[in-house]
């Protein structure tokens, strides 16, 4: 029960959470490969993020969230 109450939150909040992370303009994700490991017994999960970009003109930063 815990664990359903858990993915119902997390698919709630994930659009509220991508409004607000983006990557400045001129940075364009070209691929991103995600991978996520379950823990369903403590209904947690653990996961890697590897994002391939293009920067179209030269900046001094990029930050990610």
């Amino acid at each position: 029960m815990q664990l359903k109450k858990f993915l119902v939150i997390l698919a709630i909040m994930a659009p509220l959470e991508a409004i607000a992370q983006r990557l400045p303009d001129n940075v364009v994700p070209d691929h991103y490969s995600l991978t996520f490991t379950p823990d369903l017994r403590n209904a947690t999960f653990s996961g890697q993020e590897t994002i391939e970009v293009r920067v179209i003109h030269p900046g001094n930063s990029v930050t990610l969230n």
